[in-house]
C-alpha cells in the first residue's frame, strides 16, 4: 500500500482568488491548471500541465 500525499494548499486574499478565477475562466482552464501554468512559466521549466491552453491562447505578461 503506497502512502498518499496530502493536497498542496496556498492561502490568498479573496480579491486575489477572484482575479485568478476570472483569468482561468477567460482562458478556459481550471483554477488549478492556471496556477500550475503560472508556476511552470515562472520557473522557465517545461513542466507538462494537465490542461494545456487552447491553441492560440497564452499568458501575456
Amino acid at each position: 500500500m503506497s502512502k498518499q500525499k496530502p493536497p498542496y494548499q496556498v492561502r490568498m486574499s479573496d480579491e486575489l482568488y477572484a482575479l485568478a478565477q476570472a483569468k482561468a475562466k477567460a482562458l478556459g482552464i481550471s483554477f488549478a491548471a492556471y496556477v500550475r501554468l503560472l508556476i511552470a512559466k515562472d520557473s522557465n521549466d517545461s513542466v507538462h500541465v494537465s490542461h494545456p491552453l487552447p491553441k492560440g491562447q497564452g499568458l501575456s505578461t
